[in-house]
């Protein structure tokens, strides 16, 4: 007799759940070979087999005022993905972090099919502000995925099934072939824009004047700025620096050389994200910058029970990285902070620092990686 494949419908919204999504779909995959997915991503899960519904990019959005203009689009979006997965019949759904477009996919989902299994991963930062949306998976959710150790309480002691699995970059692997060559007092400076549209449009400028703050420095050392360029932000990369004089002062790399690249460079300057966390495993020392539109900043402020915004000074509870954040976001504060950073003592105090704290990524010596824990659980429910 025929089997019947199970059938998964998996959604990722932004980058980092792309890559997520991907190891998870390659961990699945290793498991059985009955399962057919269908879903939303980008380009790491259709390397797996996805064929995505829509661009994910079309999600990648962050702030009040920047998704304002895009919820149109969002709608349409999320009604599309709602027909497909009730047209489909899915075994199981999995949303990956994005949550708010997955929030209302589920709600809509669990009203039309409510014994589909539905699995979420990557927790919302409940310890850092709106503790009161743990409800809402408790409710909508049979299983809950966490990166971070200190993550599943927060769920179990509702009666939520939450399992910490790790962080996926314990597991990621470097396929680049780019061989750099540093030559006598050079220092490599590398620049992390951010994934999201409005994150480049607002930090790449910022970069620009930047280096234009740090080469006004009368110092012994030749600085080499490098500029990844996130995956499907190519073109506006390139037209924003395009309009810069100070282009020529930038080398840019894809995002595929980005483990090269954070295993060479003397420092990290970049959006607050994964980005700079990755930055911490491969022992990168960094600075933090960000901003957003002031109404969204007004009203994080508000939300907010935290201090920090990077998971290593919140584990911390101190300023290991340094961070500027909004009207702190200067070019002038982040050149002297850079040129401070640069100093053999300096780069050392904050790797020795991270050293305390990186653990909490998980265990990259276990048998298993975060995927396969992941797939495991997720294989128990199929």
């Amino acid at each position: 007799m025929k089997t019947t494949s199970k059938k998964i419908y998996i959604i990722a919204g932004e980058p980092s759940g792309d890559q997520l999504g991907g190891y998870l779909m390659a961990a699945l995959q290793n498991l059985r070979d009955d399962i057919t997915f269908r879903g939303i991503g980008g380009t790491h899960m259709q390397c797996h087999g996805l064929t995505s519904l829509f661009n994910m990019h079309d999600l990648s959005l962050i702030g009040i005022w920047e998704i304002l203009p895009n919820i149109p689009t969002l709608i349409r979006h999320r009604n599309h993905a709602v027909r497909d997965i009730i047209a489909w019949q899915p075994d199981m759904i999995i949303t990956i972090d994005s949550p708010g477009f997955t929030k209302q996919i589920i709600k809509k989902i669990r009203a039309s099919c409510p014994k589909m299994i539905a699995i979420h991963y990557v927790a919302p930062s409940v310890w850092a502000w709106k503790e009161y949306r743990k409800y809402f998976y408790r409710d909508y959710y049979d299983h809950l995925l966490c990166l971070f150790d200190f993550e599943p309480r927060y769920f179990l002691d509702i009666g939520l099934q939450a399992s910490c699995v790790g962080h996926s970059l314990i597991e990621q692997k470097n396929h680049s072939n780019l061989i750099l060559k540093k030559i006598k007092n050079e220092r490599y400076i590398l620049l992390l824009p951010g994934s999201r549209e409005s994150e480049i449009k607002k930090l790449l400028p910022l970069f620009l004047d930047l280096i234009d703050d740090m080469l006004s420095y009368n110092t012994d050392e030749t600085y080499k700025f490098l500029l990844i360029q996130a995956y499907g932000q190519e073109n506006l990369i390139q037209q924003i620096l395009s309009s810069s004089s100070l282009s020529h002062a930038i080398t840019c790399y894809p995002q595929s050389d980005k483990i090269t690249l954070m295993q060479h460079a003397d420092i990290a300057i970049g959006a607050s994200g994964t980005v700079l966390l990755e930055a911490a495993f491969y022992k990168l020392p960094a600075i933090m910058c960000y901003k957003v539109s002031p109404i969204t900043a007004y009203i994080v402020r508000k939300l907010t029970k935290i201090k920090f915004f990077h998971i290593i000074n919140i584990a911390a509870q101190s300023y290991i990285i340094p961070e500027f954040i909004q009207k702190n976001c200067d070019s002038k504060k982040i050149a002297a902070a850079a040129i401070k950073l640069l100093s053999p003592d300096a780069r050392q105090q904050q790797l020795d620092n991270i050293a305390q704290y990186i653990d909490i990524l998980g265990d990259n010596k276990t048998e298993k990686s975060p995927s396969q824990k992941a797939a495991d659980i997720i294989n128990g429910y199929l």
